[in-house]
């Protein structure tokens, strides 16, 4: 059933449909760049390494996304073989600053410390992982009134999104 093709062919054809969207991608990266909130966030993944006759090589492939009530959702991807400090700092160097929100990872703490007018946030969701963890291994009361609270504030956003889809705000 279908068409056979081979994956050179494929991957062939992928990279000619990525050239022809490049310039839609940096005109997303440069409004993305423009918003006061971007969330970060990687994830492994298997690369094709050109200069390596096409072997395979361990890569990230990072996810910048637009916060919310910016303007209309923005989300740029940037694939690279590491996940040190100089790759987030040159994807967001024409970045005036803001927020960054992040799954707690030192490399976005750093970046925060090497430019002041970037503030560096952790998503409540990757917070509560750790009392999750911690209450699910132990039953550590502590872990479970840190999860409550946790849940109270994401009560609070919902009524607040409700709110505000009510009154166009």
């Amino acid at each position: 059933m279908g068409v056979e093709l081979p994956v050179s062919t494929m991957a062939d054809m992928v990279g000619v449909a990525g050239a022809a969207l490049a310039p839609l991608a940096k005109l997303l990266r440069h409004e993305l760049l423009t918003r006061d909130v971007i969330h970060a966030d990687e994830t492994s993944l298997r690369l094709l390494d050109t200069r390596k006759g096409g072997k395979s090589c361990s890569g990230w492939l990072c996810a910048y996304v637009s916060g919310e009530r910016s303007g209309p959702p923005v989300v740029c991807f940037d694939s690279q073989t590491g996940r040190a400090l100089r790759y987030p700092e040159t994807w967001l160097q024409c970045w005036c600053g803001g927020t960054l929100v992040s799954d707690g990872y030192s490399v976005y703490k750093s970046l925060a410390d090497n430019h002041p007018c970037i503030t560096s946030a952790c998503c409540w969701s990757h917070a509560g992982r750790g009392f999750a963890n911690l209450y699910k291994a132990s039953r550590e009361p502590r872990a479970g009134v840190e999860l409550r609270k946790i849940a109270g504030l994401y009560r609070i956003e919902k009524l607040i999104r409700e709110r505000c889809q009510r009154h166009d705000v």
